[in-house]
């Protein structure tokens, strides 16, 4: 979901994955890769999304 909302810049559906990122339990680097997520979703960072969705191999 994440892939087509950044490919498509629906920020909608970007912030829809932003939400349920924060309700999810991360631990370790994954915690910090989610914080980031998120926000650069929230500053509508493609290019960061884009970075951080690669280095978890999404």
């Amino acid at each position: 979901m994440i892939n087509e909302a950044v490919d498509n810049l629906d920020m909608d559906g970007m912030q829809q994955v932003a939400d349920e990122l924060k309700s999810c339990i991360f631990t370790g680097a994954e915690s910090e890769k989610a914080k980031k997520l998120i926000d650069a979703i929230e500053e509508m960072d493609v290019d960061i999304c884009l970075e951080i969705m690669d280095s978890w191999g999404v």
